[in-house]
């Protein structure tokens, strides 16, 4: 991963508080993902963000997302195809 990749994933980690929204992983930078509450609203992935603007791009695409560890994520998207 390149620096600005990198600098870019950190700063969305913060400006979305820096903790999964669910269980309050708090951990390793890696295991926190950023998922589109309303996927029809998704412009862009947060994991190409480094293309764009963080003012003009980013923040606002950054405020359609939670923050959420991988654990999570994975929970979240298996609702999709398994019953609870």
């Amino acid at each position: 991963m390149d620096k600005r990749r990198v600098a870019i994933k950190l700063k969305s980690i913060e400006y979305l508080g820096g903790k999964c929204e669910r269980c309050g992983f708090d951990g390793h930078p890696a295991a926190l993902q950023f998922h589109h509450r309303d996927p029809s609203k998704k412009i862009f992935r947060i994991s190409n963000a480094y293309k764009y603007n963080w003012e003009t791009k980013i923040v606002l695409e950054l405020e359609k997302c939670e923050l959420v560890c991988a654990n999570c994520h994975a929970v979240e998207h298996s609702k999709y195809y398994m019953e609870d």
